[in-house]
């Protein structure tokens, strides 16, 4: 049996996996998927830090979620650190850790890219 994380059956991208997935990207954003914000996110691409969430759709298919922000999110200590005084908030360990939040604006966006069907859906940013 295969095991589900987050409800999702995971898989490894190889090296061409994650160059189709930077095509496909480029391709969404070069037919204005991301109309309305394809100067900023052209631009400036490689400024966003990026999460890969590989998972097989339910049709069995691969699957690469990105998920996209300009910058990284504070979060306040620990309780057990803040009962000893320690009030400096650190950098979310976003290498580890899925970012998510309510709005930012155009800082973070989503797109969910299909390999084996070389297509994208799903274009999504955190309000405006």
């Amino acid at each position: 049996m295969v095991k589900k994380i987050y409800g999702y059956v995971p898989w490894q991208p190889t090296e061409e996996d994650l160059k189709l997935t930077q095509t496909i990207l480029e391709h969404a954003i070069e037919n204005y998927e991301f109309d309305f914000i394809k100067k900023p996110i052209k631009s400036n691409i490689e400024k966003y830090f990026r999460q890969y969430i590989p998972f097989l759709n339910e049709k069995g298919e691969k699957a690469i979620e990105i998920n996209a922000f300009c910058e990284l999110l504070k979060i306040p200590p620990k309780e057990e650190l803040a009962k000893k005084g320690v009030t400096e908030w650190n950098e979310i360990d976003w290498k580890n850790y899925y970012v998510q939040v309510d709005d930012g604006g155009l800082c973070y966006w989503r797109i969910k890219i299909n390999i084996d069907k070389m297509s994208y859906e799903s274009v999504m940013v955190n309000g405006f």
